[in-house]
């Protein structure tokens, strides 16, 4: 076992510092004499070798202002905790407001007057014998039930799609609402566009009576978009931005899995008259497909700009 010792000892004074466990403070009395250059370090070995070499200089410390050294007691740093804190960011607007006010109140209005609609609604998306017994009814209370969840649609779609493009930072206009406004306006556009264009190739084609129930069908998967997309668009609100991406993705599933249900019950209703293949695929990709492939090519051209 090696023995260590040094050549010149460190004077330290009989009490350097205490203690004093009533005011938690420590208290200085006497200064140290540090190691000089001449300081030697002698390492005796069990063989009776000794080694010397110089250490390195220990620079004097600093003298202490003050008497006390205080440190906290538990009570002072109990009292000083500081917890992590995250600003919630609402994006919310006064005119977003007023549009999901006036959504309620469609909804209140068609709930308390109109009851029975809902369950039909809702049954004639999954079951086609339903939606042709409403098809065929048409009457005056299911015209004003009806004309309430279009513009429910008209106005939700709008927010959802404003709110994807305020998500990646895309904005047509300086002011906000007039962004809403452009794009909803743009939704009711291309819709009623379809249509007509719908009932001319109905036209064309003699199967004004067929157009009429399909177009009627893709009325209603719009207005049961319209119910899934009202409380997806308040949430996308209230919750923080990084999380509403999730939300833009369920609300896409949910227009492509109507939107392909409504293909789907217009290609029954077209084989039912047994209308031509080839007008079935005309009707399908000059209505269907290519205003889609349209609008994609439009979005990436617009995101290649920007």
């Amino acid at each position: 076992m090696a023995e260590i010792s040094f050549s010149k000892n460190i004077d330290f004074s009989d009490t350097l510092v205490f203690f004093n466990s009533e005011t938690d403070t420590f208290s200085t009395k006497k200064s140290y004499s540090p190691l000089t250059n001449d300081s030697l370090l002698i390492i005796k070995d069990s063989n009776k070798q000794l080694y010397r070499t110089k250490i390195q200089t220990i620079e004097p410390l600093k003298s202490i202002s003050g008497n006390y050294i205080s440190i906290p007691s538990e009570r002072d740093i109990s009292s000083g905790i500081i917890l992590p804190e995250e600003e919630l960011k609402i994006n919310i607007q006064s005119w977003m407001t007023g549009i999901f006010v006036i959504v309620f109140i469609l909804f209140a209005i068609v709930r308390v007057f109109y009851r029975n609609y809902w369950g039909q609604l809702l049954r004639s998306s999954f079951n086609n014998s339903e939606s042709k017994r409403m098809f065929q009814e048409k009457s005056l209370v299911f015209k004003h039930s009806a004309f309430g969840l279009d513009m429910v649609f008209y106005l939700m779609s709008g927010i959802f799609l404003y709110q994807i493009a305020d998500f990646f930072s895309i904005h047509f206009y300086s002011v906000e609402w007039i962004n809403y406004f452009f794009i909803t306006g743009g939704i009711i556009f291309f819709i009623m566009v379809k249509k007509i264009l719908y009932f001319f190739m109905g036209y064309i084609t003699r199967s004004s009576f067929e157009t009429s129930e399909y177009v009627f069908n893709m009325n209603n998967y719009n207005r049961v978009l319209g119910l899934f997309l009202f409380p997806i668009c308040i949430s996308i609100v209230f919750i923080p931005r990084l999380q509403q991406e999730y939300l833009f993705i369920i609300g896409i599933s949910i227009f492509i899995f109507l939107y392909f249900l409504l293909l789907f019950r217009g290609i029954k209703i077209l084989l039912r008259k047994q209308f031509p293949i080839f007008y079935l695929i005309l009707y399908l990709c000059s209505l269907e497909i290519l205003p889609i492939l349209y609008l994609y090519k439009l979005a990436m051209n617009f995101f290649l700009i920007q």
